[in-house]
């Protein structure tokens, strides 16, 4: 995968030939499209990220914690508006923390379980095989 700078905007290029004529365009570099994190050390802003099934990522847009769920097509990440956070895989951990704050926890109630979770005070009980988000008020 490569990528360009079109008037100073970078532009993700995908597999293939493509025409890039000055002074419109300005060819960054190529990086192996397999990677999980796909980088340009001259364009640090541009982060592609692959969450592959099994996993899932959390990231910062715009300050607010959120969820990238797997997909074949990585996610175009622009800092500063987008921040990669962690990514995580499903299929070992039942709570799935964002951050120590608890500003945003996935939860997944195995067969044969329940949880309890407290929603603006109240009690609140999780029934098995959902996976819930909790956002902190």
């Amino acid at each position: 995968v490569g990528l360009a700078l079109r008037e100073g905007n970078p532009v993700v290029l995908e597999e293939g030939r493509h025409l890039l004529a000055a002074p419109e365009w300005n060819f960054v570099g190529v990086q192996p499209a397999t990677q999980d994190k796909v980088a340009w050390p001259e364009c640090p802003a541009v982060l592609l990220v692959r969450v592959r099934p099994g996993k899932i990522a959390f990231i910062k847009e715009f300050g607010a914690p959120r969820v990238l769920h797997s997909r074949k097509d990585p996610y175009e990440l622009q800092s500063p508006a987008q921040e990669l956070v962690k990514v995580l895989d499903l299929m070992t951990v039942d709570v799935l923390r964002f951050d120590e704050m608890g500003s945003l926890d996935l939860v997944r109630v195995r067969p044969g379980n329940v949880a309890l979770a407290w929603h603006n005070g109240v009690p609140k009980v999780l029934p098995a095989s959902e996976v819930r988000r909790l956002l902190m008020p």
